[in-house]
């Protein structure tokens, strides 16, 4: 498969973040060592994971934790060499920084969203997977997130597989697998303010805006909902009498 055909198996994708890709995936298939200096989105990652052939021996997607956006590597060794993890940790406790002002500072140093995956808090700390380059940049540049003063540093990777998961399991009541019905029942909404809410450009899924409240959700997808946070959608764990799923979810902390 060339690279065309292969990046028509991915329609909406950027074209230049799929002929990087393609490029490190042929370099490893021919057994070229590297890891990719972005993080990928959940749903590509997935799609070429599910490819028959799609990989090569060891290549994987990587990041700390399990985050969702996650680097391209030949190896597992490769791509923890190619990752940084920074705990961020806020100089005032009393009043804690939410995940949008962990992230706002970050885009506020010019970085851009491939470049990071996904933050989690654990109270008063956040965690950031940052691609290597740019883990020295980061810790010296980031001083303050808003008004509060923040210390940075990067945990050794022995360290990475003792944090606690960014992800809290629950178990949503929902009328269907559409995407209204679960940002209804995720963000605590009734069914009309969720179609407001995505037709108004506040939801997305699997890192793009989505406008249809038809739209299908499947085992996989990431859907965030602005000001409400972003959850993982899970299983399908059962039926009730009257039709409705109880649907397995992971919710990031």
């Amino acid at each position: 498969m060339n690279k065309k055909q292969w990046a028509a198996c991915f329609p909406g994708e950027d074209p230049g973040m799929l002929a990087r890709l393609f490029t490190l995936i042929e370099d490893a298939f021919d057994g070229i060592k590297g890891v990719s200096n972005e993080f990928f989105p959940p749903a590509l990652c997935k799609k070429i994971e599910e490819l028959p052939g799609g990989l090569p021996e060891g290549a994987l997607f990587y990041a700390p934790a399990d985050a969702p956006h996650k680097v391209f590597a030949s190896s597992l060794a490769e791509a923890q060499a190619g990752v940084s993890l920074l705990k961020i940790q806020d100089g005032y406790p009393k009043d804690p920084l939410k995940h949008k002002d962990y992230l706002g500072a970050l885009m506020s140093l010019g970085l851009k969203r491939e470049k990071f995956s996904d933050l989690w808090l654990d109270g008063e700390v956040c965690y950031l997977p940052v691609v290597r380059s740019l883990a020295d940049f980061v810790m010296q540049e980031m001083t303050r997130v808003g008004r509060h003063s923040v210390r940075i540093e990067s945990l050794p990777i022995e360290a990475w597989g003792t944090l606690k998961d960014p992800r809290v399991e629950e178990v949503l009541l929902v009328a269907s697998l559409r995407l209204d019905a679960i940002i209804a029942r995720m963000g605590n909404l009734s069914r009309g303010k969720a179609v407001q809410a995505i037709e108004t450009g506040l939801v997305k899924q699997n890192d793009r805006v989505e406008t249809s409240s038809k739209k299908d959700v499947r085992k996989g997808d990431v859907l965030s909902l602005r000001g409400k946070g972003k959850i993982e959608v899970g299983d399908v764990l059962g039926t009730t009498r009257k039709g409705a799923l109880h649907l397995q979810i992971l919710r990031y902390r």
